[in-house]
């Protein structure tokens, strides 16, 4: 491509970390971005969400990158308010609905989580690595992150795709 092309690319959803305006962000939650990435945490106990603003499509790939690295989990991620979720750190670990399965990779600043779902099939990995894939329904069609008490994540480059 040269420099006076544009690459145009169809998201349903695309966060460059730059703002939370999009965002739903739930009761309790601090969701903040410092021009480069978002940062989500809260000061207490509970499952508190972060939802992006549009529903998953049939089939879709949903990606996040780690722009810092946070504390407890670097990422957390969920669909249908913890229907399954996951998260990254020190290990790596994915439940979808199947008891929560792990990697011993850590997250680093620059993994990047994707979650797949395409005829049926949802396959989660980070940087390449499947942690977890399984044939599963969803009830609802919601895809966010989420957090607790002393849990913070520094996030970028959040893409929801149809595929």
């Amino acid at each position: 491509m040269s420099s006076d092309e544009i690459q145009i690319r169809d998201y349903e959803y695309y966060n460059p970390g730059n703002s939370v305006s999009t965002l739903q962000i739930g009761s309790g939650v601090q969701c903040t971005s410092n021009g480069d990435y978002i940062t989500i945490t809260t000061s207490t106990s509970g499952e508190k969400y972060v939802e992006l603003p549009v529903g998953l499509p049939s089939d879709f790939e949903f990606s996040v990158e780690v722009a810092e690295l946070g504390a407890v989990n670097y990422y957390a991620w969920e669909i249908n308010n913890g229907q399954v979720y996951g998260y990254g750190a020190s290990n790596q670990g994915a439940n979808l609905g199947n008891g929560t399965q792990y990697i011993s990779n850590p997250s680093v600043k620059g993994s990047i989580l994707t979650i797949k779902c395409q005829n049926g099939t949802t396959t989660v990995s980070c940087d390449g690595n499947t942690i977890n894939s399984r044939n599963i329904t969803f009830t609802s069609k919601t895809i966010g992150f989420y957090t607790n008490s002393g849990r913070v994540q520094h996030l970028k480059n959040i893409i929801l795709k149809s595929l």
